[in-house]
């Protein structure tokens, strides 16, 4: 018994700490709920993967300053796995999923930023704006207290981080080459066709991976 109350009060204080006084499970999350939060764990993580690839080959901090904001993100989710006693499937390693479309998807993002810094910042916006409408969906059909709190931050963060790459300077990095030096022309243009959503995995988004509390199935 008194293993199960520190371990509570634990979970109670990281949530605490993390959201401002956030409690711990207020009831059961429904099966689209849970679905939900496994679902946006690894779409956070798949964000931090891309950007943190992105800053070893551009050199751009907005892309290292923006990929330890969404490993936040990841940790904020966590709190929730955790009340909630969800099984998490998230692999470790870079670039792995066990969603199926979001693996997919990564693969196109690295491509698509490895073309110019242009490419790399468009990628950015691509991803925040696919987060936003993502996370506004989730919301649409979430009941439970924390884990609204949880998403609306995660959903805040986002506008904050489109609204960085947007208004990103590239002059600011440089016009060499190499390593965190090519500078593109036409970054607006190149930003503006990052943001179109990719509908054809848009429409599959929660078709794979994760199935509700205890699931890890891939596809």
């Amino acid at each position: 018994n008194q293993d199960i109350m520190k371990t509570t009060l634990i979970r109670n204080f990281a949530a605490a700490a993390l959201f401002g006084g956030l409690a711990s499970t207020a009831w059961a999350l429904t099966p689209a709920e849970e679905t939900s939060v496994l679902f946006m764990k690894q779409e956070e993580k798949l964000a931090r993967d891309v950007y943190q690839l992105l800053h070893a080959q551009w050199g751009a901090k907005i892309f290292s300053n923006i990929a330890a904001s969404e490993q936040k993100h990841m940790n904020a989710v966590d709190t929730l796995i955790v009340a909630n006693g969800l099984e998490d499937a998230t692999p470790e390693a870079a670039g792995e999923f066990t969603y199926p479309e979001l693996e997919e998807l990564y693969a196109q993002l690295v491509e698509q930023g490895s073309a110019s810094l242009a490419d790399a910042l468009a990628v950015g916006v691509a991803i925040e704006t696919e987060d936003i409408a993502d996370l506004e969906d989730a919301l649409n059909v979430t009941e439970d207290a924390a884990t609204r709190r949880v998403f609306t931050n995660l959903l805040n963060g986002s506008l904050r981080h489109l609204a960085a790459f947007n208004n990103f300077d590239e002059s600011t990095v440089g016009t060499g080459t190499g390593k965190g030096g090519k500078k593109a022309a036409n970054a607006k243009a190149a930003k503006n066709k990052g943001a179109k959503k990719n509908k054809n995995n848009k429409k599959n988004r929660k078709g794979g991976g994760n199935k509700g509390k205890g699931g890890n199935g891939k596809g």
